[in-house]
């Protein structure tokens, strides 16, 4: 039974990376997003329309203005950018009303001719969608284009560095007797791309129930598999490395390995919480095998511009 859950873990693990490669690669049509700008609902003419967004290493760059429909001159193609969380603005200028689409988290420089900026919204923006700015009233909304779903594509929006500490909770067995460890577990990812991402992990628990003073340490490297969706990203993970046992001043050293996943709810582009993970937890001390289980909540922090 225990040989039947690695091989199926591994086996999850892979069929997890197969799926977000074929993902990422396939194409996502959907064509341009359509920009309209409104005052109190009307179209909008004359409104200078500004457009600076960069993901997956391509950019959109380019400023416009808007005619008698409400319609932008300078077009928006997003069908090569990708998915990319954008934040909107809308300021006032000598020149008159301006709408600006920049990178969620990024802050427009101000020349000084501008005033009354406020942030009218923030939304994943993509190829086939329709943006709607409305300067009068100081809103904005997305429709999805007919080939995205709001909530179920797949997508290969992330950011690069990647933090998640959690409470664990351990159910350590030995010769058919299982003993309650509890404590906490961190990791820090380099994302290498949309679903793959490397890194180390650390994680400390203590027996509890008994007063015997054990503890049980663990530093390993990890690979994680991520399969992103917009609210949501499932993901698998190994970790391989060590363990140290200590009690009362005495301490031993052994292997550890662990191997599961779980998935994370995406609060905004940078924090996720983790309300559910579960991992086969393996330890080999002095000759000999531990076959553990590990449950764990927690948060995780994406840090760095996206891609």
């Amino acid at each position: 039974m225990r040989k039947f859950a690695f091989v199926a873990l591994v086996a999850g693990w892979i069929a997890c990376g197969i799926g977000c490669a074929k993902a990422a690669t396939m194409p996502r049509g959907g064509g341009g997003a359509k920009v309209v700008v409104t005052n109190n609902g009307q179209p909008a003419s004359g409104v200078t329309f500004v457009l600076d967004i960069s993901d997956m290493g391509k950019t959109a760059h380019s400023t416009g203005t808007t005619d008698s429909t409400g319609s932008p001159s300078n077009v928006l193609d997003l069908s090569d950018i990708g998915k990319t969380r954008v934040d909107v603005y809308v300021e006032v200028c000598q020149n008159g009303q301006h709408v600006l689409v920049v990178n969620s988290g990024v802050v427009p420089p101000d020349d000084g001719t501008c005033h009354d900026r406020k942030k009218v919204g923030a939304f994943w923006l993509h190829g086939g969608d329709t943006l709607t700015v409305d300067v009068g009233t100081g809103t904005a909304t997305v429709t999805p284009g007919p080939s995205t779903s709001s909530t179920e594509s797949q997508y290969n929006g992330y950011r690069p560095v990647e933090f998640y500490w959690g409470f664990d909770y351990l159910r350590f067995r030995e010769e058919g007797d299982g003993f309650n460890f509890s404590g906490f577990d961190a990791t820090a990812l380099y994302n290498v791309n949309s679903h793959l991402g490397v890194g180390f992990g650390y994680s400390y628990k203590a027996l509890f129930g008994e007063d015997t003073g054990l503890t049980r340490q663990t530093y390993a490297g990890v690979v994680q598999e991520s399969c992103r969706h917009e609210r949501y990203t499932p993901f698998a993970q190994v970790q391989v490395g060590g363990a140290r046992f200590s009690s009362f001043g005495q301490s031993e050293n052994g292997f550890y390995m662990k191997a599961g996943g779980g998935i994370k709810i995406n609060l905004n582009s940078n924090i996720s919480v983790v309300p559910a993970q579960a991992f086969w937890d393996y330890n080999h001390l002095e000759g000999e095998s531990f076959n553990n289980f590990d449950l764990g909540v927690g948060l995780s922090i994406s840090l760095g511009a996206p891609r």
